[in-house]
């Protein structure tokens, strides 16, 4: 089965929150910046989990810093008992210096011990150096910004023409939208989303198949209760009385109450990480074989 991994779940936990500690989810990411912590460094080994270790090149790029190349390798060196995968210090951007921080890291770690990514809108022959290279496990970055009406093409043509390959395994950096995940075959995904969700009092909602959205909760917040309001998000209390009954049915059905939702952020994080993991059972282990089942998967894309 695929995997999502629950970004930044380690560093995202306080400590009035610490009991989450004792059962966190199956999967987890963490950025280096985050990781690199002393708290969260001993989050993660007290936990016995092993990451996902990404770089936060994406996150420290758009704050305009960087990461220093020697003291992200000698992180992973001194910490692979805590690290399950590594992604490379990647440039965005910048292929070239992606490339060459790849070959420097794996000429200090050893072949194949951290991961390549390929980014949107580089250019393919980056993606076919790191194959031609003998990579088996790829990442694809630069996907949180981009419109999904760019995704769908991109990421058809990259799998028709390059992924499509039995043995190769697929990260997709900052992906869960749902449709999307259940038209390729990745081998795992990312997502801050979970967290996010729940941070603003909305939880993801399974209301048709292969279609998702968010649904605020929040009793704090009576902009989100406004009809007439311009955010993108249904509000429970303006749910019809049947789809009311039906979520709150679903609620029990699987240990939670309405009123630990919309006052419990922890229990929205709960709620959705377990929403994702569903999905992830739904992503295929290859591609469809049918053209017209891709194209309704792709076409019932909501965000």
């Amino acid at each position: 089965m695929a995997r999502i991994y629950a970004a930044g779940f380690f560093s995202t936990v306080s400590p009035k929150n610490a009991h989450l500690l004792e059962s966190p989810p199956a999967h987890v990411l963490e950025a280096y910046p985050a990781a690199k912590r002393p708290a969260v460094r001993r989050a993660i080994e007290e936990s016995g989990k092993r990451v996902f270790l990404d770089s936060g090149a994406f996150v420290v790029h758009s704050r305009g810093k960087s990461i220093d190349l020697r003291e992200y390798t000698k992180f992973i060196h001194d910490n692979q008992s805590s690290i399950e995968y590594a992604a490379a210090l990647d440039v965005i951007g910048d292929p070239e210096t992606s490339y060459d921080n790849l070959r420097r890291m794996e000429d200090d770690l050893g072949t194949r011990k951290v991961l390549p990514t390929f980014h949107f809108g580089e250019d393919e022959k980056w993606l076919e150096r790191y194959l031609a290279d003998g990579h088996k496990h790829i990442c694809l970055g630069g996907m949180v910004r981009c419109p999904p009406t760019k995704l769908r093409p991109w990421l058809s043509r990259l799998w028709r023409r390059y992924l499509d390959q039995s043995d190769l395994k697929i990260h997709g950096f900052g992906l869960t939208a749902p449709n999307l995940l259940t038209a390729f075959p990745w081998f795992s995904v990312d997502s801050t989303s979970w967290a996010n969700a729940a941070k603003h009092g909305e939880i993801f909602v399974n209301f048709r198949e292969e279609q998702y959205t968010r649904v605020s909760l929040a009793s704090r917040s009576p902009a989100q209760r406004d009809p007439f309001s311009l955010k993108a998000v249904t509000h429970f209390d303006l749910l019809t009385s049947w789809h009311q009954e039906a979520l709150v049915a679903d609620f029990e059905r699987k240990g939670f109450t309405l009123a630990d939702l919309r006052e419990e952020h922890t229990s929205r994080w709960r709620w959705n990480y377990g929403v994702l993991d569903k999905v992830a059972r739904k992503i295929p282990a290859k591609l469809p074989s049918s053209e017209p089942r891709q194209r309704w998967l792709l076409g019932g894309y909501r965000d």
